[in-house]
């Protein structure tokens, strides 16, 4: 079944979320459920389904010129295949007034580094101690 990238709304993702979150718990992954509820009913949503099953979804922030990648997510059967890149392209596609976008990563995480600069964001700085381990993530931003 091909994938739907569409725009989605807090009232679709939550109920999902408690299934999701528990297959992503490690110390990179610093959301709780609650706050993770809680910025998905601020964030807007763009997310990739295929029929009614959620395979990926990435919250953000726009602030017209400038967007922040929040929070980025693939079902464990879905990964490796792309889908994150494609969800990416289609959120930059459909946002063209945006000249610049920021987002942290854990530097543990090869996979979502590679995707990251694979579409052209860079390392612009570090941001100390930002994990629950109290581990650093890196701030990479993608100018356009």
């Amino acid at each position: 079944m091909p994938i739907e990238f569409r725009p989605s709304t807090s009232q679709e993702i939550i109920p999902l979320l408690p299934k999701l979150v528990s297959g992503i718990a490690t110390p990179q992954f610093s959301w709780t459920m609650d706050s993770l509820i809680a910025q998905a009913k601020v964030s807007s949503i763009l997310a990739g389904w295929s029929g009614d099953a959620l395979l990926a979804f990435v919250f953000f922030t726009d602030l017209k010129t400038e967007g922040e990648i929040l929070v980025t997510y693939v079902s464990p059967e879905s990964r490796g295949q792309g889908i994150m890149t494609q969800l990416l392209k289609s959120l930059f596609l459909a946002k063209t007034l945006i000249k610049t976008w920021f987002l942290e990563v854990h530097p543990q995480n090869i996979a979502a580094l590679r995707t990251y600069e694979g579409l052209g964001f860079k390392t612009t700085g570090i941001r100390k101690n930002y994990y629950s381990d109290r581990s650093d993530a890196l701030i990479l931003a993608l100018h356009r």
